[in-house]
């Protein structure tokens, strides 16, 4: 990232990481994402974060995209309301029994689709996974 434009950007990203406690972002995790993750995404770092409410995460982002990171990192998002693990697991797990093509009879989803649609319950605080 050459040139002053490259270099402010950096500034204004330690400065702007500075101030994340102060306004509000709990900052759970951040990390790199190993190679050796059983179906890892194609991304090479995550953060996981909490932040007090939905308002805040989308103000959040919209600060995010304002600020060009778009412009150097591909990125994508997960966010929702953090729930309690076990309640949700089984909750999750109640919901996949349905799911069982002796359940459905003949409209039942082939394992690939049941994975795809296993995954519509699944919750987070909010993480971002970024590839350089």
């Amino acid at each position: 990232m050459p040139g002053k434009r490259e270099n402010r950007f950096r500034e204004e990203i330690v400065e702007a990481v500075k101030g994340l406690k102060s306004a509000g972002v709990d900052v759970v995790a951040y990390g790199m994402n190993s190679p050796e993750t059983d179906r890892r995404a194609p991304y090479d770092f995550f953060c996981v974060y909490r932040v007090p409410n939905v308002e805040f995460q989308r103000e959040f982002e919209r600060q995010i995209a304002a600020s060009g990171w778009y412009d150097y990192f591909e990125q994508v998002n997960v966010s929702g309301d953090a729930k309690d693990f076990e309640a949700e697991l089984l909750g999750n797990a109640g919901w996949l029994d349905r799911l069982r093509p002796d359940a459905l009879g003949d409209s039942a989803l082939d394992p690939v689709q049941r994975r795809r649609g296993s995954t519509r319950n699944k919750k987070a605080q909010s993480c971002q996974t970024t590839q350089r």
